[in-house]
């Protein structure tokens, strides 16, 4: 799951995947501004079968709080 979000995320954002990792702050470090986060927010929705809401995505700081939400509404596997 991990590998799968930092893909994505790098893929997004034209960036290496080793230059993201768990401490990465998506706004900080990353440069995502709102708008950027919606967008990845709806590519991560349609990857994992699952639904973001908004409330939620305001807790989301870092890489590792991401894919700790992810991974407690993504069915096992992931939707593909």
């Amino acid at each position: 799951m991990f590998k799968r979000i930092i893909d994505i995320l790098a893929n997004e954002l034209g960036r290496s995947p080793e230059a993201i990792t768990p401490n990465t702050d998506l706004k900080s470090d990353l440069g995502i501004n709102s708008l950027d986060l919606m967008n990845i927010i709806l590519v991560f929705e349609e990857s994992f079968g699952i639904c973001i809401s908004d409330d939620d995505v305001k807790r989301l700081d870092t890489v590792a709080d991401l894919v700790s939400y992810v991974e407690t509404l993504a069915p096992v596997g992931g939707a593909h």
